[in-house]
């Protein structure tokens, strides 16, 4: 999974990296846009995890995933042969990458509510004794 994860991500940053330079943002700027959009789709993925295991909004970490992934995807579409084959193909890099870190995230969410001793998907928190607090003076 982590070798798809990092081809996928290498193939998907060459692509804007690429047309970035295509388009006049030469040098240090092409890997900068490269590197801006391609770990955007990561930190609004982890925000956007992090916002629903607290129950907080996730509206504006899900918009910045769906405006970086359309970039990214955009981007790729542009490299390609223009053909509906050659736009697949050239999609294929960002969906893998964003395949692989949704998986990530999703292992890494059911890690910490393993229990190893009955073999579920048991919350630890619920099992353990009740913390007592002392209110006298």
């Amino acid at each position: 999974m982590l070798a798809i994860g990092l081809a996928a991500a290498a193939a998907s940053f060459t692509h804007v990296h690429d047309l970035a330079e295509e388009h006049g943002q030469h040098g240090w700027l092409a890997w900068a846009d490269a590197v801006i959009l391609e770990l955007m789709s990561v930190a609004s993925g982890l925000e956007l995890r992090r916002r629903k295991r607290l129950g907080l909004g996730v509206f504006f970490p899900a918009a910045v995933l769906v405006v970086a992934v359309f970039l990214s995807l955009s981007a790729q579409v542009v490299q390609a042969h223009r053909s509906v084959i050659g736009w697949l193909a050239a999609m294929l890099p960002a969906l893998g990458f964003l395949a692989m870190v949704k998986i990530a995230m999703g292992r890494a969410d059911t890690m910490g509510h393993l229990d190893p001793d009955s073999g579920g998907d048991e919350d630890r928190s619920r099992t353990s004794p009740p913390i007592e607090t002392s209110t006298q003076r």
